[in-house]
């Protein structure tokens, strides 16, 4: 071999090593770069999904506050309607004492 083809095979073999190493270290890099975006977007996901999270919480002890004056009111109800049917049967006795008196 003579000089200029060993300096021609030798700057080509450099050319190829250098060519390699840089599409080695892009590729690397690029990866890294997609894997941080992917995280990224995670934490905004999961920035929205607490947010929403939060929303439905504070909805939730709403809810249950009201269920709380229902249940309220229901028993409230139920008691008045067992003190009326009380009342109705007294007063369907006195009329029927009354019926049976004239």
């Amino acid at each position: 071999m003579t000089k200029e083809m060993l300096a021609f095979v030798s700057s080509t073999a450099s050319a190829a090593a250098s060519g390699l190493v840089m599409y080695l270290v892009g590729r690397r890099k690029t990866k890294a770069d997609a894997i941080a975006a992917e995280l990224a977007n995670v934490e905004k996901a999961i920035g929205i999904y607490r947010g929403i999270a939060q929303d439905l919480e504070k909805e939730i002890h709403q809810l249950k506050a009201e269920l709380e004056k229902v249940y309220q009111q229901n028993n409230a109800i139920r008691v008045e309607n067992r003190d009326l049917k009380t009342k109705l049967q007294h007063l369907e006795r006195k009329l029927d004492e009354l019926s049976n008196k004239s």
